[in-house]
């Protein structure tokens, strides 16, 4: 086997000892052109995004050939920066188009509609008393820190207490 990880798209190729002498991405790479007759079809766009994307994969930082290659050009690369040509390879048309069409809004129920405004109140409400608690835990906090009035008070107390009784041990 190979040492190399390879997109799925070319592993069945590779594990089937397609390029067993390709130990980098390059050489990978440089076999999985010249032997571009050999792999299913899936492999063989694979192939075609990584040679006609060079400039996009290079971008992403040696990911050429490589698990990270589909994406570093469907995700990772922002729209302005892809080249036509990359844009126009059938993996990243299959890619992108899966992504791009949005599922159509369908028609909610009055029970479904009533179900959301139920859990948007009860999200609200659950937002409203974390707030709070967090108010509550800040204001006890301050408190604490600046040792509040009752506190110091009874360390008062406590002092005096404690002041009385030493003079009774004196006796």
């Amino acid at each position: 086997g190979s040492s190399v990880n390879v997109s799925a798209n070319c592993d069945d190729a590779i594990g089937g000892g397609l390029c067993p002498d390709a130990f980098s991405l390059e050489e990978m790479g440089e076999c999985l052109i010249a032997k571009k007759a050999e792999v299913d079809i899936e492999c063989a766009k694979w192939i075609d995004m990584n040679v006609v994307c060079e400039k996009e994969l290079a971008r992403c930082g040696g990911v050429a050939w490589g698990s990270d290659s589909v994406p570093c050009v469907t995700e990772w690369t922002k729209d302005g920066d892809m080249s036509a040509d990359c844009s126009e390879t059938q993996l990243v048309m299959d890619k992108m188009g899966a992504k791009s069409e949005p599922e159509p809004e369908r028609e909610l129920s009055e029970e479904e509609l009533s179900k959301r405004r139920r859990r948007k109140m009860a999200r609200k409400r659950a937002a409203g008393d974390v707030r709070k608690l967090n108010a509550d835990n800040q204001k006890a906090k301050e408190e604490k820190e600046s040792g509040g009035a009752k506190a110091k008070k009874r360390r008062a107390k406590k002092k005096k207490k404690s002041e009385r009784v030493d003079m009774d041990s004196d006796l």
